[in-house]
C-alpha cells in the first residue's frame, strides 16, 4: 500500500513540476525539442531528489539530506515560481499575461494583413478578417474600422459594447459634444482605454479642429504602462491623417528594407523582414542583432532582445569577441529604453 501511495505521489509531483517548468524564463518557444529537454531535465532531477529523500530509512538521517535537497530545489525552481507568481498577479490586476511571450506587434501584423487585402481588392476576405479580429477582442475595433472606411466600406452599423457604442452612435449622428463627454468619462475611469482615446482624438481633429487637444490625449496615453508602442505610433499617424482633407486612396508601395518599414509604421512587417534576413544569414552577427535592436528600441520588448543575445552567446558560430560586442549593444539598448517611452 505504501509503494502505491508513493507512486501516486511521485506521479503528482511530475505533473506539477512539468507544468511549473513551463514558466521558465529561458524557454524560447522557437525550439520545442530544446525547451522540452530543459523542462524534462529540471522535472527529472526534482523527481530523483524527492525519490531519494523518500527512500531514506529514518527521520534522523533524513533531516540533513532534507535541508540539502530543499536548498537545491529552491535554487532550481526559484525563477519558475517567481514567474508563475508574476503571471498570477497580472491576471488579478487585469494585465494580460500568459505562458507564451507577449507579442506587442500582433496588432500591427493584423492591420498589415488587413491593409494588404484591401490594397489588392480582396474586400470579402478583408471583411471576414475584420470580423474575426473584432470578435477575438485582441484588436482595436476603431483601428480596424478606420482601415475599412478608407477603403470605402462604411462602418456606421458596426456593433460595439456600450458605452463606447453610445459614443460612436452620437458621433455618427453629428453630436460630437455629447460623444466627447462619454469618452472623457471612460478615460477618467480607465486611462488605458485605447479605443476611447482614439475615438476622442478623432473627434477633436475632425469635428472640433483641435489637433492640440488630440495631442494632449495622445500624451496622456503614452504615460500608461501597458500601452504598446505600436498603438502610440498608430495614434500619432492617425492624428496627422485625420487632419488632412480626404482624397482618393492611393496605392501604397511598401518599403523593402526593415528601416523603411519601421519609418512607414509597419512594425510587424519590419520584424518579419529582419527575422527572415537573420534566418537566411544565421552566421551574420549584425543580422541577428538587427532583430534584437528592433525588439528593444522600436517594440519596447527588451526581454525578447535579451533572449536573442543569449542565443548568440550559446551559438558556436560566434566567437568571444562577437558575443561581448552583442552584450555591449544590449546594455546600450537597456539604457536607451526609458528615453523611448
Amino acid at each position: 500500500m505504501r509503494i502505491l501511495s508513493d507512486i501516486v505521489l511521485l506521479a503528482l509531483i511530475v505533473t506539477v513540476t512539468w507544468w511549473l517548468s513551463g514558466y521558465d524564463v529561458h524557454l524560447t518557444g522557437d525550439n520545442s525539442r530544446r525547451d522540452h529537454t530543459r523542462r524534462a531535465i529540471r522535472t527529472g532531477a526534482t523527481l530523483l531528489l524527492l525519490a531519494m529523500l523518500m527512500a531514506l530509512p529514518s527521520a534522523e538521517i533524513a533531516v540533513p539530506f532534507a535541508v540539502l535537497i530543499g536548498g537545491v530545489l529552491s535554487l532550481t525552481w526559484a525563477w519558475c515560481i517567481a514567474e508563475c507568481a508574476s503571471h498570477g498577479i497580472n491576471l488579478l490586476t487585469g494585465a494580460h499575461g500568459s505562458k507564451r511571450d507577449y507579442d506587442p506587434h500582433h496588432f500591427t501584423r493584423n492591420l498589415d494583413t488587413l491593409a494588404c487585402l484591401l490594397r489588392y481588392g480582396q474586400r470579402e476576405e478583408a471583411l471576414k478578417l475584420a470580423e474575426t479580429l473584432k470578435a477575438s477582442g485582441d484588436a482595436n475595433v476603431l483601428a480596424v474600422e478606420t482601415l475599412l472606411e478608407r477603403a470605402g466600406i462604411p462602418q456606421n452599423n458596426t456593433k460595439k459594447l456600450a458605452p463606447l457604442a453610445e459614443a460612436n452612435r452620437l458621433h455618427v449622428e453629428g453630436k460630437p459634444n455629447e460623444a466627447e463627454i462619454i469618452l472623457r468619462s471612460l478615460l477618467a475611469e480607465n486611462p488605458s482605454n485605447v479605443e476611447a482615446a482614439l475615438m476622442l482624438m478623432r473627434i477633436y481633429v475632425q469635428d472640433f479642429r483641435r489637433s492640440d487637444k488630440a495631442t494632449e490625449v495622445l500624451r496622456a496615453l503614452e504615460k500608461q504602462p501597458h500601452i504598446s508602442k505600436s498603438h502610440i505610433e498608430y495614434a500619432a499617424r492617425s492624428i496627422h491623417e485625420w487632419g488632412r482633407r480626404k482624397g482618393a486612396p492611393a496605392a501604397e508601395i511598401l518599403p523593402e528594407s526593415a528601416d523603411g518599414l519601421i519609418a512607414a509604421g509597419y512594425l510587424g512587417s519590419a520584424i518579419e523582414k529582419a527575422e527572415s534576413v537573420a534566418k537566411e544569414q544565421s552566421g551574420n552577427l549584425e543580422a541577428q542583432l538587427r532583430v534584437a535592436e528592433i525588439y528593444a528600441l522600436h517594440a519596447g520588448d527588451i526581454h525578447r532582445a535579451e533572449r536573442i543575445v543569449k542565443k548568440i552567446g550559446e551559438d558556436p558560430a560566434f566567437d568571444t569577441e562577437q558575443v561581448e560586442a552583442a552584450r555591449t549593444r544590449l546594455q546600450e539598448w537597456r539604457e536607451a529604453k526609458p528615453a523611448d517611452k
